[in-house]
């Protein structure tokens, strides 16, 4: 069983969210996503994944080398002010080059709900230990609610499926004694509303 909750609680890394959201919008094909042939999808995510998952873990990494970190879920409260505050830059980043090439709400808005969580999250990693795993479920939680009236694809699955996720992230993280259910929902909490408001303003 734990090696179960390892294996969730990996495959959902919160650095990994963004690009499984923006690949999923792209999936979900909401109406902005018509002006973007598959090309431009393909160069749009690869920018996600490579500036928002493969920049930060590799920072990520270097710490750990550098006995920064112990290790790559971050488990001490005091370890996390750097990791996020190193994402936070990285996202700040993309937001503006995809703001400076005029990309659409949908895009720009779902990376901008993710840095303001990051930040939210950075501030309250002050006093207390909140679960970015749950900030990044209920980021896309959040995200399929806030686009939902513009998916061409039935979108109630999809969202239901998600919602399942991030009970199995949150239970898993419960299971390895790396949060307490309080951090669970104050993470779910944040990453929901940082991406609907972004996304429905």
């Amino acid at each position: 069983m734990r090696a179960l909750a390892l294996f969730i609680s990996g495959f959902f890394h919160p650095l990994f969210l963004p690009t499984y959201m923006a690949a999923l919008a792209f999936w979900m094909k909401p109406q902005e996503a018509f002006y973007y042939n598959s090309s431009v999808q393909i160069y749009i995510l690869l920018q996600v994944f490579v500036v928002s998952t493969v920049l930060p873990m590799a920072a990520l990494l270097l710490l750990i080398w550098w006995n920064k970190v112990s290790d790559i879920m971050v488990g001490a409260r005091s370890e996390r002010s750097l990791p996020y505050l190193i994402n936070a830059f990285c996202l700040a980043a993309l937001y503006f080059n995809f703001r400076q090439l005029g990309l659409a709400d949908f895009i720009t808005g779902s990376v901008l709900g993710a840095l303001i969580s990051v930040m939210v999250a950075y501030v309250v990693n002050i006093k207390w230990k909140i679960s970015a795993h749950g900030i990044g479920m209920g980021g896309a939680v959040g995200m399929l609610m806030a686009l939902s009236h513009e998916f061409t694809r039935p979108w109630m699955l999809p969202l239901a499926i998600v919602l399942v996720l991030a009970g199995l992230v949150g239970s898993s993280r419960l299971y390895l004694n790396a949060h307490t259910p309080a951090q669970i929902y104050a993470g779910y909490g944040v990453g929901l509303l940082s991406l609907y408001i972004c996304l429905s303003i």
